[in-house]
């Protein structure tokens, strides 16, 4: 019989997600399951931990909420994926979905200079695990319009940075989930 992995099930499944289309063409069908795969095992990982994290920290705060809610939109983007067959699309969302979430924060604990600002890096390098120059160029695109715009409500002192504390857990929790999961895609692009 063999030795049978733990995750070939896992793994199958993925595989059977892959958009139709992407099939037939090996490096496209790899290029999706490497999207899918961190994705879908980092942001199911994190919802089951979800439970432990609530009964150990308490109820959320609206920024924690904020971020724990985002651990979804990878499942989301995955879904997309394998429904519409469209890779430089579901990689232009996660990047705008990074983005986002990183400039919330960043405005809720004191704009450019706040110590979630440093995850904008991870954008680009996310993105250029795609093999697009085009959805690269929009991820950088993304990150100095970003900038910009936390540099700008910085200025005219609309920023809050009272609130630094209990963004920065969430920040870090969710950001090195994503950075695992960039990990995890860089590895299997090998």
């Amino acid at each position: 019989m063999g030795s049978m992995s733990v995750l070939a099930p896992v793994r199958d499944y993925i595989h059977s997600l892959v958009h139709p289309s992407a099939r037939c063409h090996a490096p496209t069908a790899a290029r999706h399951y490497a999207f899918m795969a961190p994705r879908l095992i980092g942001s199911l990982s994190a919802v089951a931990g979800l439970p432990v994290y609530l009964a150990l920290r308490g109820a959320p705060s609206a920024i924690e909420a904020l971020a724990l809610g985002w651990l979804i939109t990878p499942i989301l983007l995955v879904y997309d994926l394998s429904r519409t067959g469209q890779l430089q699309r579901a990689q232009f969302l996660c990047s705008l979905s990074l983005t986002g979430l990183v400039t919330l924060v960043a405005a809720w604990t004191g704009g450019i200079l706040s110590f979630a600002a440093i995850w904008f890096a991870l954008v680009p390098l996310e993105a250029a695990l795609s093999a697009s120059r085009r959805t690269v160029l929009a991820a950088c695109t993304m990150v100095f319009v970003a900038a910009c715009f936390l540099a700008i409500l910085g200025a005219c002192g609309l920023l809050n940075s009272g609130r630094a504390p209990e963004a920065q857990r969430s920040v870090l929790a969710a950001g090195s989930q994503r950075v695992s999961m960039a990990l995890a895609q860089f590895g299997q692009g090998r």
